[in-house]
């Protein structure tokens, strides 16, 4: 698991916000800005498309973009300079030591209605390859299963998945080996047109 690292700013610092593919970091600086503290990565993995600082009314608050190419950006805010974030699906990062830790799927929008309507599932237990982990989505949700595999039980060719941003095609396919805080996206082909 990546450790995030906090900063601490005080009134009169300057604060840069960088958003990137691997996530957001803060650096902070006093006003000569001699010498920079980095704070991060928030949101491990995941591009993270916009950063900014909201001080209306006195607040002291962070908004992040947190985004999946597929998905669409989520809008997550702290009132700690990232010591633990809320909003959209996020997931309190104070809570420390994690008495558990869960793989969580996401849920395309064409895919959503087999899954309740849900954009993520959490899994139960802890699965340890790819494979574990989608039979623990079908126990949840059945009708995801014939949209995922073929026949035979492999990945149909129209759908990709992958495990945080490695195709499972080029990991070891259902045997691949997931951690135990990993994000496994399902991604169909979408195409369409028309003769002219």
């Amino acid at each position: 698991m990546v450790d995030s690292r906090q900063v601490r700013v005080r009134d009169g610092d300057v604060l840069v916000m960088v958003g990137t593919m691997k996530g957001g970091f803060l650096f902070r600086s006093d006003r000569r800005r001699a010498r920079w503290e980095r704070g991060g990565p928030h949101f491990p993995g995941q591009p993270v498309y916009a950063l900014a600082y909201d001080d209306r009314s006195g607040r002291r608050r962070l908004w992040a973009a947190p985004a999946s190419p597929h998905w669409g950006p989520s809008l997550r805010w702290s009132e700690d300079f990232g010591r633990s974030w809320q909003g959209d699906g996020a997931r309190d990062s104070s809570a420390r030591p994690r008495p558990r830790v869960s793989v969580v799927v996401q849920i395309p929008g064409p895919l959503r209605p087999q899954a309740q309507g849900r954009r993520e599932v959490t899994l139960e237990g802890r699965p340890r390859t790819v494979g574990e982990a989608l039979t623990a989505l079908w126990a949840a949700h059945p009708p995801l299963r014939d949209r995922v595999l073929d026949e035979r039980g492999q990945v149909r060719p129209h759908v990709n998945v992958f495990v945080g941003a490695e195709s499972i095609r080029d990991g070891g396919g259902l045997a691949m080996a997931i951690t135990d805080t990993c994000v496994i996206a399902i991604i169909p082909a979408v195409s369409g047109g028309c003769n002219a």
